[in-house]
């Protein structure tokens, strides 16, 4: 069955299908009205949507009955997800969910988490199920006045995830949804609801994909997030959408006293992608974060970032977003962070890295940082760098791989993805030769005279990174970190943000364990070898070389006194 075009007599005969209550209907309508005298958004990509032509909902019979058994879905439709990894990576998770077109076609968790009384199930069930609890929280936090998208989304939501992780309760795996669009012009709305409540902790894996076609798709999603006091929610997504379809969705969370909210975003695909996770950090002393990492080819747009209000005292965030744009592509960060006069002591670090490869290709940063009292501050770092002719330093990597190997690797690891899917095949290992030929081709034109390993540079990258995290709220935090003669020996530099017991103090007076070595510092745009005299003064940036292990601060180094 297909729905196409939009109507208020079409939004009837979906939730007629569905078999809801007045309330869902009422607040279909009133969606669909805001819809229909909304703008489209003044900002950002072009869209060129004919919303005539969108397939507002699609089913078949099989789809009707939400299922738990792989044996009672269609089996063109099972290869497919299976083609994708998606029945082998169900292993590796406390819950799944698979969304194929509008419905929720299948749903399983493990008992364990039913014994703990976590609710993971399709939205559609647990309005019917958990009528009370829904209406607590749902569209309380996106309304559908918001934008147009968000409206589009409230008049014909269908599919999508419901989480309530109850108080004291700790999820130790993952819990995870795939949505899949499969038809030419079809639109997807899925509307995700999660309740963290009070003392507990949810890490949700989300994965999107969809076939090429020349006609354009949708996918406009709406997430509801609310994060209880003293709890944790982190929010994973890798949206590997064709270059026909426009993702338009809006996420956004609610983050109570000292409660954590951590986005991770992955953007890679898409004809046009807006989308820009939002945390609002009511609660005091709590925090948010949003890394988002955005791959702009031919014919794409990825518009994305992150918003962040602090209401809250004593509140945290941090943006992260690396894009990279090649081949004609347009990569933007687009983000908001509003500290309110309410939220004093507030702190917001935004970290923006783009990487241009080709004079075709654009990358732009567009910031609103607004401070709203005299004891917060937000840090803003942009870097945009393009490879040219005048590029002297250049990391590149080749490989070569084996199809069947990937194939039997992937399957028994549980990580069998869209990129080993494409591995396994078209790869043709006469090609090393020539690709061997070519790289020591570029080692002689480029004069290269270092060779980086790919692999050690993202390992430091990463280690540098849980590090910081580690320590972030001490006042020190890891800024880089770089392994020397085959991992024995780490170089770790460490920025100073405040006083320590450890500032101000002669080298000639500290003791250091052995095989450390304060090897520099950096002050004021200069760089320092210290002597006995010297000393670590506030703001510095403090280059150690170290044979220890798992250092997270200087005070690791240090002899106890």
């Amino acid at each position: 069955m297909e729905i196409v075009g939009l109507s208020e007599e079409k939004i009837k005969e979906i939730s007629k299908i569905k078999g809801e209550d007045d309330w869902v209907l009422n607040y279909r309508l009133k969606g669909y009205n805001s819809f229909i005298n909304q703008s489209m958004p003044d900002f950002g990509p072009e869209i060129k949507l004919n919303f005539d032509d969108v397939i507002y909902y699609k089913n078949n019979e099989r789809d009707k009955k939400l299922e738990n058994n792989w044996n009672n879905i269609l089996k063109p439709v099972v290869d497919e997800l299976d083609s994708v990894g998606v029945l082998e990576s169900e292993k590796h998770f406390g819950g799944m969910g698979v969304q194929y077109e509008s419905e929720v076609i299948y749903h399983n968790m493990i008992k364990e988490l039913e014994e703990k009384n976590v609710i993971f199930t399709s939205i559609e069930v647990a309005i019917k199920k958990y009528p009370d609890l829904v209406k607590k929280y749902f569209g309380k936090i996106v309304s559908y006045t918001e934008n147009k998208f968000a409206a589009l989304n409230a008049s014909v939501f269908s599919g999508g995830s419901f989480i309530y992780v109850p108080k004291n309760t700790v999820l130790d795996r993952p819990l995870q949804s795939y949505f899949r669009i499969n038809s030419k012009n079809m639109g997807q709305f899925e509307r995700t609801l999660i309740i963290v409540d009070d003392n507990s902790s949810l890490h949700y894996v989300e994965g999107c994909t969809a076939p090429s076609y020349s006609e354009s798709s949708l996918h406009a999603a709406i997430v509801e997030i609310y994060v209880g006091k003293n709890s944790k929610c982190r929010y994973s997504t890798v949206q590997n959408w064709a270059t026909n379809v426009y993702n338009l969705v809006t996420k956004r969370a609610l983050v109570d006293e000292s409660g954590v909210m951590e986005w991770i975003d992955g953007n890679i695909g898409s004809k046009v992608t807006m989308k820009y996770p939002c945390c609002i950090l009511k609660g005091d002393n709590s925090s948010g974060t949003c890394i988002t990492i955005s791959v702009a080819k031919k014919n794409q747009e990825q518009d994305s970032g992150a918003r962040m209000i602090h209401i809250g005292k004593n509140t945290k965030s941090n943006i992260v977003s690396k894009s990279i744009a090649s081949n004609g592509g347009n990569a933007t960060y687009r983000g908001k962070v509003d500290i309110k006069k309410s939220a004093t002591n507030s702190e917001s670090m935004v970290k923006c890295d783009s990487l241009i490869l080709d004079d075709e290709s654009m990358s732009d940063t567009i910031p609103v940082n607004i401070v709203g009292n005299f004891s917060s501050n937000i840090e803003h770092e942009a870097t945009i760098s393009k490879i040219n002719d005048d590029v002297k330093d250049m990391l590149f990597e080749a490989a070569c791989f084996d199809g069947t190997n990937i194939r039997l690797s992937s399957k028994r690891v549980g990580l069998r993805t869209d990129a080993s899917g494409k591995f396994e095949k078209g790869l043709d290992p006469n090609n090393a030769i020539d690709a061997m030929n070519r790289a020591c081709q570029l080692v002689e034109e480029l004069g290269i005279d270092l060779i980086v390993s790919a692999k050690t540079a993202t390992a430091d990258a990463i280690m540098s990174y849980v590090r910081a995290r580690q320590n972030s709220l001490k006042n020190v935090n890891v800024e880089s970190m770089y392994q020397l003669v085959g991992g024995r020996v780490e170089a770790l530099e460490f920025i100073i943000k405040e006083k320590t017991e450890y500032t101000d103090i002669p080298f000639k007076d500290l003791e250091l364990k052995p095989n450390n070595l304060i090897a520099c510092i950096g002050r004021k745009r200069q760089i320092i070898i210290p002597d006995g005299d010297e000393s670590i003064q506030v703001g510095d940036s403090v280059v150690i070389v170290t044979t220890q292990k798992k250092v997270k601060d200087i005070t690791d180094i240090l002899a106890e006194q």
